[in-house]
């Protein structure tokens, strides 16, 4: 998994909070990012209404949240079931990973 300074969005100023959006290059995510003109940079939402995490890669991915210590993922990962461009695989692979390990 990347380390928490690979979350940033350009110009964000410093976090007060986990809710909003947080941004990752996919350069930082992965070891053969696709091509920029596809995929430069994921973004993830953290929602709190529901308490939810989602990312939009090749396909939409998104967990629940337990709101309380340990904020742990509840119930894994859903998708959308489409097959991502070949480009686009691992990268989703790894989105999916580093959300169902949130804790």
């Amino acid at each position: 998994c990347p380390p928490a300074s690979a979350f940033a969005l350009p110009g964000a100023s410093p976090r007060t909070s986990v809710l909003g959006e947080w941004g990752a290059a996919a350069s930082a995510l992965v070891d053969e990012p696709p091509p920029p003109d596809m995929l430069s940079q994921v973004v993830f939402h953290v929602h709190d209404d529901p308490w939810s995490i989602s990312a939009h890669v090749g396909n939409n991915l998104r967990a629940s949240l337990d709101p309380g210590p340990p904020h742990a993922v509840v119930g894994g990962v859903m998708a959308t079931r489409m097959m991502p461009p070949p480009p686009l695989q691992a990268l989703e692979k790894t989105v999916g990973e580093i959300i169902g390990s949130i804790t």
